[in-house]
């Protein structure tokens, strides 16, 4: 069990680290307790020291105390140098580390002087990754083995059928949300990758339809489920289609003939996906939209304000459908006209 506590004195700043074990065994059973306390300064904006002692309260007596200073050296290095003192040992090490990294690796050097005997080490942690997508080999300063990857391919579905086929273009630049991993975009294509994902989780990929380049392009679906293999890159293809746009006329009917309004809402609805798409009326009457994909519609105006008003919608619902093809469909004259009940 560990436990403890941190209090800020201006310039001080005290920790408290407490831990108690207990082993039972079948014929003997141990407790140990012990304290760790943690005292540090900002003396200076180069030079902040850190000071700890030890204390073993089955020995009731001090086991470590020591002084480490460390400085940052520019964005991607430290340098460290700390002195120790074991009172039960009656031993004292001197040691001095700098660690550097970058995108490739984790580059560590260790000298280590203890009881009048010196050592050195140099330790470089990082991970090296095929992809098989883009056929390349990358370098990264992060462990990678038993972790998967996922990488972002979006392409250009000219026949609709949401498969990647020979011909079928690769769209840069598309950014999604994965949880607890930042996309960063790698190749000649920009492909986003994310790595460090848990093998075997299953993880939701949100795509940001508004990274295309081309606004007149939309994902055939924005969300994926995916379940990540270890050391592997999984690919989340995304289809692309042209984007069609939708534009209409509400007019309310009045004695003295028709006239636009505003503020209703006209719902369209994707029936093979059931998602619903909120279109603002302007003050004229007038709608407009861009964003739809290939599939069977239902355009209808909202029943609940409907409902508030008083109103009657003629026609009810309008279908139409918006076929696949290398550019988008116009789909006009979607028109309603409304009326009291």
């Amino acid at each position: 069990m560990n436990y403890g506590f941190s209090v800020p004195v201006s310039m001080l700043h005290f920790n408290y680290i407490g831990k108690y074990k207990m082993s039972t065994y079948s014929n003997r059973s141990s407790r140990q307790l012990t304290s760790q306390l943690l005292l540090s300064t900002d003396l200076t904006r180069w030079l902040r020291p850190q000071f700890r002692i030890d204390y073993d309260h089955e020995m009731n007596a001090i086991s470590r105390f020591g002084v480490y200073l460390n400085q940052r050296v520019f964005h991607t290095a430290q340098l460290s140098l700390s002195y120790e003192h074991n009172p039960v040992a009656k031993s004292n090490s001197v040691m001095l580390t700098f660690n550097f990294f970058n995108r490739v690796a984790n580059f560590s050097s260790k000298v280590l002087s203890s009881d009048n005997r010196l050592s050195i080490s140099q330790v470089q942690r990082g991970s090296i990754r095929y992809d098989r997508v883009g056929g390349a080999v990358r370098f990264d300063r992060r462990a990678g083995v038993g972790y998967g990857s996922a990488v972002v391919r979006p392409f250009l579905d000219r026949d609709n059928d949401g498969t990647m086929s020979e011909g079928d273009e690769l769209l840069p630049g598309m950014k999604a949300r994965v949880a607890g991993a930042g996309g960063q975009p790698l190749g000649p294509h920009r492909l986003y990758y994310y790595d460090g994902l848990r093998a075997y989780d299953q993880y939701l990929v949100q795509v940001d339809p508004t990274s295309l380049d081309n606004p007149m392009l939309r994902p055939a679906c924005e969300n994926f489920n995916v379940t990540v293999d270890p050391n592997v890159v999984t690919t989340v293809d995304v289809p692309i289609v042209p984007a069609s746009d939708i534009s209409g006329l509400v007019e309310r009917q009045t004695g003295e003939g028709k006239s636009g309004i505003g503020g209703i809402t006209v719902k369209v609805l994707n029936i093979s996906k059931d998602v619903v798409t909120d279109i603002a009326v302007f003050n004229n009457g007038e709608f407009y939209y861009l964003g739809l994909i290939p599939g069977s519609y239902r355009a209808y105006l909202d029943p609940e304000q409907l409902s508030r008003y008083g109103y009657k919608s003629t026609p009810e619902s309008i279908n139409f459908e918006v076929k696949p093809g290398d550019k988008g469909t116009n789909i006009e004259n979607i028109n309603f006209v409304v009326s009291p009940k």
